[in-house]
């Protein structure tokens, strides 16, 4: 005995199946907006979106197996949403809040003019196809067209995401790629140079040793002998002061270096240094000067890494300015930032190195004051400086000297009042 229904219509299978659908299905996600698809522009000519293109093909033809007047899908994907139009019709598309509902729970609306059937990927409200039915030509089987070619848009997206990601981590592993090889080429450069200038004043020492040697055999005397030995611990230091800074490019780039920062007054740090460094300066009789401001200004900076940018520099500055010349260190500030200008009489940087002089390996000038230099002395300045929220910055000509110029945050401390009571 078959399936008697009452009512004054009777329902085909598939609707009954879709009323269960209805009622039993909760909403899908969704970032589709029914808004923009009820008063946008639609698109009707291919584009250069693969896509796009693969969807109006399959929405012709359902148009034209089921006999549509005309049709649109809608869908959204990677937070773009567009609309591919078949046909024209002077008919509007509308939908109800209630009808929005529904397709978003992932049920067709059926309507006697009109059917509209959802796009689902992965549990997500992605889109709709809205056709404008012939009453001519629509069948009963329709319906289960509209939703085979559904899922076939489904299969479209899908796919085209899947391109997408695998697009995005192709290019993430070519980044990747690139970064290895930095850091290898780095490496590699950092191998090279350390055991070059390594082995310049550990020759040196060697050669020195062998001198004590022979003064002992020949009973030279003590004077000779503690000239060598200066010579030998001037080595050393050499050789202590490039094993420090590669310790230190090691860290920063492991991102292990860390900042014990207080609140200092500039003009304090850089006389100490520059008190430091007059003993060197005076050897080539160079007039090292100071300007301080005229009154104590203040930044918040670690005091050893800021001391270590200051010596770098004047160091630098005296290495590079030939006998009898001046370096004027001066200490400027407006009401946010604090300057300290380094400016040489010096042999200047050629134009073609200026703009790289901040990066690992790259030496001022290839003369003899450079051959236990490793290029890392400015790169790791500027580094420390960028790591305390300022930068350094040079200007030079070559022949006439340079001016580097290191730019910080001004930081206002308040005095405490004295006590006059």
């Amino acid at each position: 005995m078959g399936l008697q229904l009452k009512g004054p219509e009777t329902l085909t299978f598939l609707q009954l199946r879709e009323a269960e659908h209805l009622k039993k299905r909760p909403a899908l996600q969704s970032n589709f907006s029914f808004s923009t698809f009820l008063n946008g522009n639609f698109k009707s000519r291919p584009s250069d979106d693969s896509l796009f293109n693969s969807l109006a093909q399959l929405l012709e033809q359902l148009t034209d197996k089921v006999g549509a007047e005309s049709a649109l899908l809608a869908y959204h994907k990677s937070g773009i949403q567009q609309t591919v139009q078949v046909g024209s019709t002077t008919q509007k598309c509308e939908l109800t809040e209630e009808e929005q509902q529904q397709l978003e729970a992932g049920n067709p609306l059926v309507r006697p003019q009109t059917y509209v059937h959802p796009i689902e990927n992965n549990n997500n409200f992605a889109g709709l196809i809205y056709l404008f039915k012939n009453s001519d030509s629509w069948k009963p089987l329709s319906s289960d067209l509209v939703q085979a070619y559904a899922l076939l848009c489904t299969q479209n997206i899908r796919m085209q995401q899947k391109q997408d990601n695998l697009r995005k981590y192709a290019d993430s592993l070519l980044h990747k790629k690139k970064e290895l090889e930095k850091i290898q080429e780095y490496n590699q450069n950092l191998l090279s140079i350390t055991t070059h200038d390594l082995s310049s004043p550990l020759t040196a020492v060697s050669g020195y040793l062998d001198m004590i040697d022979q003064c002992l055999e020949s009973d030279d005397s003590k004077q000779q002998i503690q000239k060598y030995h200066k010579q030998i611990e001037s080595g050393v230091n050499d050789v202590s002061d490039m094993l420090k800074q590669l310790s230190e490019v090691i860290k920063f780039k492991k991102g292990f270096l860390s900042l014990d920062t207080v609140k200092v007054d500039v003009n304090w740090v850089v006389n100490d240094i520059c008190e430091i460094l007059q003993a060197n300066a005076a050897k080539k009789e160079i007039n090292l000067q100071t300007i301080p401001a005229d009154r104590p200004i203040y930044i918040e900076v670690d005091i050893i890494k800021f001391k270590r940018i200051i010596y770098n520099l004047v160091s630098n500055a005296i290495k590079y300015t030939q006998r009898k010349k001046n370096i004027n260190v001066r200490i400027g500030a407006t009401d946010s930032q604090v300057c300290v200008q380094v400016k040489d009489e010096g042999i200047g940087i050629s134009e073609d190195k200026l703009d790289k002089i901040f990066q690992p390996f790259v030496k001022l000038n290839e003369t003899k004051n450079e051959t236990c230099s490793q290029g890392l002395g400015l790169y790791i300045s500027s580094y420390f400086a960028e790591l305390m929220g300022g930068e350094i910055n040079a200007q030079s000509t070559s022949g006439e000297g340079s001016t580097f110029t290191i730019h910080l945050p001004r930081v206002v401390v308040t005095m405490p009042h004295a006590n006059t009571g």
